[in-house]
């Protein structure tokens, strides 16, 4: 039997496994920033 994810779990998940340190261009970096932000809240 498999086990599905509940979608709040899976945006958790991913919203963990992104790093905006790693990414090199300061703007984008910027914008990541407040994007995974603004998902966090909703």
């Amino acid at each position: 039997m498999t086990q599905e994810s509940s979608p709040q779990k899976l945006v958790e998940t991913l919203l963990q496994s992104i790093d905006p340190s790693d990414i090199a261009d300061e703007s984008l970096r910027r914008t990541v920033s407040i994007l995974l932000n603004l998902i966090e809240q909703l």
